[in-house]
């Protein structure tokens, strides 16, 4: 928790500079460009970091090492080279051809060196998250990475150089290529019992087939994630995409209390299904749902309520993005309150039932984005992206409770202890 917490304030610290020194339009610019690799390096990571949450617990439970070599082997293999691959053809479509405009054909051919770093990023954070290791799986993505990029727009804000969008964008690319780095050796330190173990017999291909429905995941994630940052360029500007990025930004806070608590839940219940004991994935769920419903709305409040001069610290131009604060917190406090529906359908291996609620979710914002962005704006933006995880989150609980038989959201809870009470 201190870790992801710590990562967070960089995070946060970064985006202020970063909206300072390029305001609301160049701010936009880089905005769109890393929505864009994002999106194509979640394709090369292939579902292979989130399978390796589900996949190494349980191959170690059966102290199959051997297994355990095998399935990184692949996976960074296959990480690798689509990241190399998806590298050298966005640089490519960037300079090469007349597809972006020629004032975002730099910013996009400097993007493209980043794509292999954040996929190989991910899929050691999912591999460490696998072995247990939670701080190991944070600290590359979420600390060293926010931390360089914040130290270089410290020293250039102090310095009172002129940082552009394309210097920004190096930078991203020295802090994404140092934390890989550093990812990599600190996962090959600590996991030397498996890297000498014997090799593996036969193909490990049926890796590729058991990722599937988690790059499917994946992919609807990040595309609900990024969709409406990429539909605001497209039809509102760089300006408004500027201004929606402080809202985004702060949205991983108001994730926080889930994500952190899932850190140790989703091992945990893959663990449990492997025994077979659904009552004690009951158990847990239920604690993990007050708590983090709890916490989640104390912190979406607190956001919202400050939230005119939470922006003013971005720079004056963004306060008008305030009141957007409260409709993302009411969608973040709904989907906490339902309870960790996704991790259950996923760690049990029902990534096709998740994948089927993204879809619909996804279909839903870009829907809402496509009729709301033109007229409104960054406002239409932040009411696509709450009506896409509010119809997610109540897909998923539809296929939680059919499959579980028992309702995990706190409205359930206190019912189901209400009868229990009564009798």
């Amino acid at each position: 928790m201190g870790i992801r917490l710590a990562g967070l304030a960089l995070s946060f610290a970064q985006a202020v500079l970063v909206a300072r020194l390029l305001k609301p339009s160049g701010y936009g610019s880089v905005a769109l460009v890393i929505a864009i690799v994002t999106i194509v390096a979640t394709v090369c990571q292939s579902g292979l970091g989130a399978l390796a949450v589900r996949e190494v617990p349980a191959l170690l439970a059966r102290d199959d090492r051997s297994s355990v070599r095998g399935f990184i082997g692949f996976s960074a293999t296959v990480v690798i080279g689509l990241g190399a691959i998806a590298t050298i053809a966005l640089a490519w479509v960037s300079y090469a051809t007349n597809l972006p405009s020629p004032a975002f054909r730099p910013l996009l051919g400097i993007g493209a060196l980043t794509i292999l770093p954040i996929a190989i990023i991910a899929l050691l954070h999912g591999l460490a998250q696998g072995f247990g290791r939670v701080v190991q799986a944070q600290v590359p993505g979420q600390i060293i990475r926010p931390a360089a990029l914040t130290l270089t727009m410290l020293l250039s804000l102090i310095a009172g150089l002129r940082i552009t969008p394309r210097d920004y964008m190096m930078a991203c690319v020295i802090a994404l290529g140092v934390a890989a780095i550093i990812a990599m050796a600190w996962l090959r330190t600590s996991e030397r019992p498996i890297f000498s173990a014997p090799k593996p017999s036969g193909p490990q291909s049926h890796h590729a087939k058991a990722a599937l429905p988690f790059l499917g995941l994946a992919i609807t994630y990040i595309l609900l994630s990024e969709s409406n940052t990429l539909l605001l360029g497209w039809l509102s500007g760089p300006r408004e995409t500027g201004l929606f990025q402080p809202v985004i930004r702060l949205a991983p806070v108001l994730m926080l209390p889930v994500y952190a608590a899932g850190m140790g839940f989703a091992p945990r219940v893959a663990e449990l299904w492997q025994r077979g004991e659904v009552e004690r994935i009951r158990s847990i769920t239920a604690t993990f749902t007050w708590t983090t419903t709890v916490i989640t709305l104390a912190t979406a409040l607190t956001i919202a309520v400050a939230g005119p001069w939470i922006m003013l610290v971005f720079g004056p131009e963004f306060q008008e993005s305030a009141p957007l604060l409260w409709i993302v917190g009411a969608a973040h406090v709904f989907s906490a309150a339902c309870g960790p529906v996704g991790m259950l359908l996923l760690m049990e291996r029902k990534g096709g039932r998740a994948l089927s609620a993204q879809i619909v979710a996804l279909a839903a914002n870009g829907a809402l984005g496509l009729v709301l962005i033109p007229r409104l704006g960054a406002l239409g933006a932040a009411i696509s992206l709450s009506g896409g995880l509010a119809v997610w989150t109540g897909v998923m609980l539809i296929l939680t409770i059919s499959r579980y038989r028992f309702d995990p959201t706190v409205l359930g809870l206190v019912l189901r202890k209400s009868r229990t009470t009564e009798h």
